[in-house]
């Protein structure tokens, strides 16, 4: 907004961008700025308009958004990587160059302890898991 756009035009650009990336948004704006109805508001948003999501609950439309924009994944690689990070788009692809290395079998390791009863995503706030990093013994 700082840039001379009204509130309604930037929150119609990161509507049709799915909120995924802020660059995609002002793109969108600048490609978008003689639209006669870019300052209108936002109609509500009715269930039609919901992201549609499958059994796994990953929001489709961001799996899309990233296999478009990364270019380098599939879109089941997308799916698990966002089921992993609870549907964070950024932290999703972190996670996916983060074991660009390996991914299938990080995504096995995901799918086997999915199936073993250990949940999808991270829940890193119960502290039911205990820390992987070691011990903790220092001296100065």
């Amino acid at each position: 907004m700082d840039m001379g756009f009204t509130y309604n035009g930037c929150a119609r650009a990161l509507t049709k961008v799915r909120g995924t990336d802020i660059e995609a948004a002002m793109g969108w704006i600048f490609e978008h700025s003689q639209d006669p109805d870019l300052n209108d508001p936002l109609p509500a948003t009715s269930t039609a308009d919901a992201p549609t999501t499958e059994s796994s609950g990953v929001d489709e439309g961001v799996v899309a958004s990233l296999v478009d924009n990364l270019g380098c994944f599939t879109s089941d690689q997308v799916r698990a990587a966002l089921k992993e990070t609870g549907g964070a788009a950024d932290r999703a692809a972190d996670w996916l160059f983060s074991h660009m290395d390996d991914l299938d079998g990080a995504i096995a390791a995901l799918e086997s302890k999915a199936s073993s009863g250990g949940g999808g995503g991270r829940d890193t706030t119960s502290g039911s898991r205990p820390l992987e990093d070691g011990t903790g013994k220092y001296t100065l």
